[in-house]
């Protein structure tokens, strides 16, 4: 499990990156942005499992987009 999300936790951190260098959002620190992606989604999903709906962790992505200060996004 851990080696999941050590993935995840790199692979958002690779597009955080990326997008920060094209001025798509605002996160010069990469790396603690996707922990707090990853631990984000985590709660998400134990959420869901806590409620017993998988229809709670579909909400995330307007929230991702605000935490990542993402530019035009509201």
């Amino acid at each position: 499990m851990h080696k999941i999300l050590d993935r995840n936790a790199r692979y958002f951190e690779s597009a955080i990156r990326d997008a920060h260098a094209q001025g798509l959002i605002s996160a010069p620190d990469a790396k603690a942005k996707a922990q707090m992606l990853v631990a984000f989604f985590q709660g998400c999903l134990a959420q869901a499992r806590i409620e017993n709906d998988i229809a709670t962790a579909s909400w995330p992505a307007p929230r991702v987009r605000w935490s990542c200060s993402a530019r035009g996004q509201s």
